[in-house]
């Protein structure tokens, strides 16, 4: 008899506090109406729904006649530039933590420090005031959660579809050169306010 186990702690909600709604239902993004699932990286370890969604408006929108303009970005990098300040903030703000769970972040957050190790030279260590821990089981919550406030940066006639940090904002219309053009510069304006966005320190 074969035992079968699975040792993704991301992938196994049983295994993930910050995706187990018994554990911690407010840092549960399953849970919270203010963000959307698909934008965790593990909520959904078989078909991703936000690809779905993204294809069947993509249909749609030929079903009617209409071209798409799209921008893929890809926000991995943002990983390392989350502010601390800022997440604690978007932690009480957007989703209720109260002080002592946002004191418990904080010190979670702060101290850490880096360095690097080339063939056996260690160089000094740096403070850290910027990033989440990658590979924890934190890591990719507290990032979907700072990323779940980038809906705010995208004006209304965008869509916006995410997974993890591969995001996409989309407009469909009538395939003439007036909208098209005018679609294109607004897209441009938009790309530098996610960069205004990424680049927040307080």
């Amino acid at each position: 008899m074969k035992l079968l186990i699975n040792l993704n702690p991301v992938m196994n909600p049983g295994m993930n506090p910050g995706m187990n709604p018994g554990m911690n239902p407010g840092m549960n993004p399953g849970m919270n109406p203010g963000m959307n699932p698909w934008m965790n990286p593990g909520m959904n370890p078989g078909m991703n729904p936000g690809i779905v969604s993204l294809l069947d408006d993509l249909l749609w929108a030929m079903e009617k006649q209409q071209v798409t303009q799209m921008c893929l970005m890809d926000l991995s990098a943002a990983f390392d530039t989350v502010a601390h300040k800022v997440l604690l903030e978007v932690l009480g703000n957007e989703y209720g933590l109260g002080e002592m769970s946002l004191e418990w972040f904080a010190n979670y957050l702060s101290d850490r420090q880096c360095c690097v190790n080339i063939n056996g030279s260690l160089s000094s260590s740096k403070r850290l005031d910027f990033s989440v821990p990658q590979g924890s089981l934190l890591g990719p919550v507290l990032y979907s959660a700072y990323a779940s406030t980038l809906r705010y940066v995208i004006p209304d006639s965008f869509q916006l579809h995410g997974y993890a940090d591969d995001h996409a904002i989309k407009q469909s219309h009538k395939p003439t050169f007036d909208e098209a053009n005018t679609v294109r510069n607004e897209i441009s304006t938009t790309m530098g306010d996610v960069k205004v966005w990424m680049d927040q320190i307080d």
